[in-house]
């Protein structure tokens, strides 16, 4: 990504959790994962990586890992009551990116574009 002149960079929950383990969930997983990652990458890229903004915005787009409140609260695939929450004080267009595969602009609303498939 270094090699990407206008890419964004901005941490996630697997950033955050690899330079502080003791914020991870207690899951059978993430352990293995953390010290697979922190020996992978050292301390000096584990702490740059965490050092990260958690959000960055690019013309009226506001780009974050899971949700603006929090790297790891996130959008379900089906509507849910706290969506709303989610998205407190953000004025920038909500992008969907349910399906990890495309980013479809909302239009009408958060739901506008996911549901009517543009």
């Amino acid at each position: 990504m270094e090699a990407l002149p206008d890419a964004l960079w901005i941490r996630g929950n697997g950033e955050r959790w690899t330079a502080n383990p003791g914020d991870a969930p207690d899951n059978p997983v993430v352990p293995g994962a953390i010290e697979a990652a922190r020996a992978a990458l050292g301390p000096q890229l584990v702490a740059d990586l965490a050092a990260l903004p958690t959000s960055a915005a690019r013309a009226d787009m506001l780009i974050c890992h899971g949700s603006p409140v929090s790297d790891v609260r996130s959008f379900l695939p089906s509507p849910a009551d706290d969506e709303p929450e989610l998205l407190d004080g953000v004025a920038a267009s909500p992008v969907d990116l349910r399906a990890h595969a495309s980013a479809v602009p909302a239009t009408g609303g958060w739901r506008g574009a996911h549901q009517s498939g543009q």
